[in-house]
């Protein structure tokens, strides 16, 4: 996966989990079973917690692609 389909994919994710948070997703399941019906939904904490983790990965990803400018200085 290269670097640009990351930022694509976590940004992505960034957006989904912020509808979760706003109420407007359609689904914030985090697990399941079919024949126990058991459903699980993820908390606030945890969809925060997730949030900030993609955002960190994706500012380190955007980070790495920009140019680095050289300074020097001679005496």
């Amino acid at each position: 996966m290269t670097t640009d389909e990351k930022i694509a994919l976590y940004e992505t994710n960034i957006e989904n989990i912020e509808a979760m948070l706003a109420g407007v997703a359609t689904n914030n399941v985090e697990e399941y079973k079919i024949n126990g019906r058991e459903l699980k939904k993820y908390s606030i904490p945890d969809l925060v917690q997730l949030a900030n983790y993609f955002q960190n990965k994706l500012t380190s990803l955007k980070m790495k692609s920009r140019p680095r400018k050289v300074l020097t200085r001679f005496v």
